[in-house]
């Protein structure tokens, strides 16, 4: 079916029909038929200064019908989110050794392109597999074990862990599994153009100089030009690696796309991209708790992040994310160890602690239904620093909390 469309509106995938108008009358409008292969191609098309397209819907790789980019950017306390088929307890062993095996197989690969600049697609295409089957079965014990689990190399595990991130936000959003593994490739190469920058300017514990910024901005064009070559690589996976460092407000790079300008692959990046940074340990700074990256993080919307997909995101991790050490209003502390992506400050908590950090008779509350006396609901007044009180969350998420 044929359908006129305006040139901002034109996708990566849609096929663009020669409906045989005169160009004479219609000097606005573009017509060389064919499916828009790359970025690049659309990008040369709007340049031309047309202003109208038709496309046929029925042709090309675009999906049309299906949930695309304005679909997810709105979500509201209405949606009904995909939920999780089985407890984290029973899903942690499996995304423990998923995620072990994952930093295990970044090694070999950002290697391998640090001296030849190839990548194992296939293989890296069967770890996202892995990653999207977890996830469907439970969204949290994944991504919880991707930040709670402590790893030296954060150039290793960063890749990982915006993969993860990205495909258990993606699947909270309602992508199929057919646009989650492209999602998750996209996270995975994210950063590869990294592993020809110089370890000096990219660990530098200073500030960057002017020209040394400009060699770290030049990365998600390197992670383009690494992967482009490959045939198996989508124009999706292709576009959210160069896209991740865009911003809502056009003040991002290497582009300085907006608004939506910028893909779903690449807001979705972006956001697991820096939530992972905010968190994770570097030679140059200290890891901030969750709970308190994602209030810097809320600082940016409208600006870095459009405030819809940035309010799905806190609501995908929860206020308090998953393996979260949190004291209640009753004094009692514990871990959280699930997320309520309909009340976001309310997750489930496995009370442990008392008051004094005393170990106490663990039991599970639901903060969205436990009331205290008087019928004052039980809520989280803080998040406490689980490092500082020797504390290892993730044992409380695996279930095996007793064997200390």
């Amino acid at each position: 079916m044929y359908k006129e469309i305006s040139i901002k509106d034109l996708k990566v995938g849609m096929f663009v029909a020669d409906t045989g108008l005169p160009w004479i009358e219609h000097p606005y409008l573009f017509a060389e038929e064919g499916e828009v292969a790359t970025q690049e191609a659309l990008d040369r098309i709007v340049r031309q200064g047309f202003q109208n397209v038709v496309v046929d819907t029925d042709r090309g790789s675009y999906e049309f019908g299906r949930v695309h980019e304005p679909d997810v950017l709105g979500q509201t306390d209405g949606q009904t989110f995909a939920p999780n088929l089985v407890s984290i307890e029973e899903e942690a062993e499996v995304a423990q050794q998923i995620y072990q095996d994952s930093v295990a197989f970044a090694h070999d690969f950002i290697r391998s392109a640090q001296t030849d600049g190839t990548v194992d697609y296939e293989k890296s295409g069967a770890l996202v597999d892995d990653v999207i089957q977890s996830v469907a079965r439970n969204r949290d014990a994944l991504v919880s074990f991707s930040k709670l689990r402590s790893y030296d190399e954060y150039t290793f595990t960063h890749c990982i862990n915006v993969a993860v991130i990205a495909v258990a936000f993606g699947q909270f959003l309602g992508l199929i599994p057919e646009r989650l593994k492209p999602l998750g490739l996209s996270g995975l190469f994210h950063d590869l153009g990294k592993a020809r920058i110089p370890p000096a300017v990219l660990n530098k514990p200073d500030k960057l100089t002017d020209e040394e910024f400009e060699i770290i901005k030049a990365h998600p064009l390197r992670s383009y030009q690494m992967l482009k070559e490959q045939q198996a690589v989508g124009p999706d996976v292709l576009r959210g690696i160069v896209e991740h460092h865009e911003k809502f407000n056009g003040k991002g790079y290497p582009r300085g796309l907006s608004g939506d300008q910028i893909s779903l692959f690449g807001r979705i990046l972006a956001l697991a991209d820096i939530y992972d940074a905010i968190t994770s340990r570097r030679v140059y700074k200290e890891s901030i708790s969750p709970s308190k990256s994602l209030k810097i993080m809320f600082g940016m919307r409208d600006q870095t992040f459009a405030t819809g997909l940035l309010t799905s995101f806190i609501k995908f991790l929860g206020v308090y994310p998953v393996g979260s050490l949190v004291r209640l209003s009753d004094g009692t502390c514990g871990v959280v160890c699930e997320s309520n992506p309909y009340r976001a400050h309310e997750p489930v908590v496995k009370v442990a602690f008392d008051a004094d950090m005393r170990p106490a008779p663990i039991r599970k509350v639901d903060l969205f239904k436990a009331h205290m006396s008087k019928g004052r609901r039980l809520e989280i007044t803080e998040c406490l620093d689980h490092e500082s009180y020797k504390i290892d969350p993730a044992r409380f998420l695996l279930g095996d909390e007793g064997n200390s």
